[in-house]
């Protein structure tokens, strides 16, 4: 989490959540460089949700331990960390569907996260 996003332990983020945010490692930092060098010195691979990414995400085996990087709605993410990341997704959808709000897009892939890492798949 950088400095740009809500509290992790706002009230609303914790009943969002229904206190499964306690169970989950999160990682606050100001410094987005120096955060990203100290997730690759642990082998974290990082994977960023791109629009125009040529990997989908239901075609590629996602590695673990990942670290999802999700950009604002309006603003994506910056060019920085995109070329940072290791993976870049976009999530498939409907040719009538623009895009997907931040919450929901983190929803699936954490699914698909979960899905490989449960099924083999």
């Amino acid at each position: 989490m950088s400095g740009e996003c809500v509290d992790v332990y706002n009230e609303k983020v914790i009943r969002a959540t229904m206190g499964n945010i306690f169970s989950v490692p999160i990682y606050e930092c100001i410094d987005k460089k120096s955060a990203i060098s100290h997730l690759k010195k642990q082998n974290v691979k990082i994977l960023a949700a791109s629009p125009e990414s040529d990997n989908t995400l239901s075609k590629i085996q996602l590695p673990t331990p990942l670290c999802i990087v999700l950009g604002s709605e309006s603003c994506g993410i910056s060019s920085f960390i995109k070329n940072e990341c290791d993976i870049q997704v976009k999530i498939e959808m409907s040719e009538n569907v623009e895009s997907l709000n931040v919450a929901v897009a983190g929803s699936v892939i954490m699914y698909h996260v979960y899905k490989n890492n449960r099924f083999g798949e």
